[in-house]
């Protein structure tokens, strides 16, 4: 709190000396200007520690006072205009939260918020719209981390996106002490967001403070990841030109994915993917174009990538391949933590890309960004192979 206090000052003699006119005019000016400053204060106190909210823009974060009286901004969060290729990805441990739902045999663990290899999210388990419930994913050690990415909602598909809840905005809260409020878009993709520093943290803390409101008041958060800048090669995906080396073919073990297509007795697995001797693609499940919907392809264990050898769509004819939607963008993962995007050509013939460097990872992960848009929305990818120089 500040207070003010009125000092009368007498012109008459004061022991040896009494003052002129412009002295206590000059006082009077000093009295006025601190007067002014003190008011400067308690506007600066009253309106400026807790910054306006903007959707997908950072909102009410820590401040300290210094020891001349300023403010510090402790910590702040803005959205992440960077490439991922210069993030190492630090994963997540084991997950927590205040509540869970539970629906019949159902539990939406807070486990979903970390595990890609799932297609349900953490959902909070009260009455209302979660408003107050909290998150807390646990590294297995403190790690140093730069940016956050986060998939909001339900989003398996647009349908289960829209008709639940969404955080809209989160409090994020770390083992340092610091925490930084963030308004989020009302979009069904990735949001990536960037800490003004670097936070070395246990946890990561997410609390919903408030939500985009669905027809279904449970609110979900889909899957949560975490990285550090600096800390990976300068992972990069070119077309194939280097016709100096010979490369051996890594063959794939097995495949999962977020979604597989049924129609009618036939599934179209995600196995089809690594299969030559069958003429069918793995095919999304979902509702939508299946942006966002991931195909992973596993070795038998640790090996050398240097090539991958992709054929898109429905590539057993042209009109199959035109019907049905085609990967544009693909985000590479590997499990050495990197990853690259690439963008393809929309050609119904095989397209080879090689990596700036080689890779040593059990897996490579293909997830869509976005397609290029067939007659029908199901995206589909035909086969998959990998080499090693």
């Amino acid at each position: 709190m500040i207070t003010f206090s009125a000092v009368w000052y007498n012109t008459k003699n004061c022991g040896s000396h009494s003052l002129s006119t412009k002295e206590r005019g000059l006082i009077v000016m000093k009295r006025i200007a601190a007067l002014f400053v003190s008011a400067l204060l308690l506007i600066s106190t009253l309106f400026c520690s807790g910054p306006a909210a903007h959707a997908d823009g950072f909102v009410q974060n820590r401040m300290i006072v210094d020891n001349n009286g300023g403010y510090i901004n402790v910590l702040s969060i803005s959205p992440y205009f960077g490439s991922l290729n210069d993030c190492s990805h630090i994963p997540f441990y084991y997950a927590t939260a205040t509540s869970e739902l539970r629906e019949g045999n159902i539990l939406f663990s807070a486990a979903y918020a970390i595990d890609e290899t799932v297609s349900r999210p953490w959902v909070e388990g009260v009455r209302g719209s979660g408003s107050g419930e909290s998150l807390t994913v646990w590294f297995s050690r403190a790690e140093t981390i730069d940016v956050l990415s986060l998939r909001l909602g339900y989003a398996r598909s647009a349908d289960l996106y829209y008709y639940n809840s969404r955080p809209k905005t989160v409090r994020f809260e770390f083992s340092d002490g610091s925490w930084a409020d963030y308004v989020f878009g009302d979009r069904n993709q990735e949001q990536i967001i960037r800490l003004s520093r670097g936070v070395e943290t246990t946890y990561v803390k997410m609390t919903i403070l408030d939500v985009y409101a669905g027809d279904c008041s449970d609110t979900c958060i889909y899957l949560v990841k975490a990285y550090r800048l600096g800390q990976t090669g300068s992972l990069r995906l070119s077309p194939f030109n280097d016709y100096r080396n010979t490369y051996y073919q890594v063959p794939f073990y097995s495949a999962t994915a977020s979604s597989e297509l049924r129609e009618g007795d036939t599934i179209f697995s995600a196995f089809y993917a690594i299969d030559e001797t069958v003429s069918r693609p793995w095919v999304e499940g979902v509702r939508g174009s299946g942006s966002g919907e991931s195909l992973t392809l596993w070795f038998n264990g640790t090996k050398d990538v240097d090539v991958l050898s992709l054929r898109l769509g429905y590539a057993r004819s042209a009109e199959l391949y035109y019907y049905n939607n085609r990967p544009r963008t693909i985000r590479f993962e590997f499990s050495d933590g990197r990853q690259a995007d690439y963008v393809f050509g929309d050609i119904n013939q095989e397209q080879i890309i090689q990596l700036s460097e080689t890779v040593r990872t059990n897996y490579v992960k293909l997830t869509i960004l976005d397609v290029y848009p067939g007659d029908c929305s199901d995206t589909c990818i035909y086969l998959v192979k990998a080499y090693c120089a």
